[in-house]
């Protein structure tokens, strides 16, 4: 189920991720993928994450796009499963935000998607790649519906690489 936390200039207030959340959460959603991320912690979007987790939802988001070496918020939850970006040679992207928060790393750069009118074009960042592994989970709950947040981590990490090259 789609649902918009954020204006038409993509910025939104903590409060309206937190009710999108909770939206989420008691209309079924067994898995959200959380592609934006803010720079200051949010009480009120860390307990809606919290909440859904402990209500058996498998929340993941995006590690952001800065290059730095913290993570934002939320991908600085631990709670979350924090998802960078890795370039078309399967390294680190320089764009990729990374800490010891992250968890996964997915294909982030030139991704084919729409434009607004339509369109095929090439987009990149870590909100194409937190998606690619909030699929993958969704698949796992298909297979195994009383899934957690920890499991579904856990199966994450058995399947993929130990270490992309170039990630630190």
């Amino acid at each position: 189920m789609p649902i918009k936390v954020f204006d038409e200039w993509n910025t939104g207030y903590y409060s309206w991720w937190a009710q999108g959340i909770d939206f989420a959460v008691s209309n079924g959603c067994k898995v959200i993928n959380f592609s934006g991320g803010g720079t200051a912690y949010g009480q009120t979007v860390a307990r809606a994450i919290t909440n859904a987790i402990a209500r058996g939802v498998i929340f993941v988001t995006a590690a952001g796009n800065e290059g730095g070496k913290t993570l934002g918020f939320p991908g600085s939850l631990e709670a979350s499963i924090t998802v960078g970006a890795t370039d078309r040679n399967d390294q680190r992207a320089e764009f990729s935000d990374s800490g010891p928060q992250l968890d996964l790393v997915a294909p982030g750069e030139d991704i084919v998607t729409l434009g607004l009118a339509g369109e095929m074009w090439l987009d990149t960042g870590t909100s194409f790649s937190a998606p690619l592994v909030a699929g993958v989970c969704s698949l796992l709950a298909a297979v195994r519906p009383n899934l957690t947040q920890a499991e579904a981590l856990q199966l994450l990490s058995l399947g993929a690489e130990d270490q992309v090259g170039g990630a630190t």
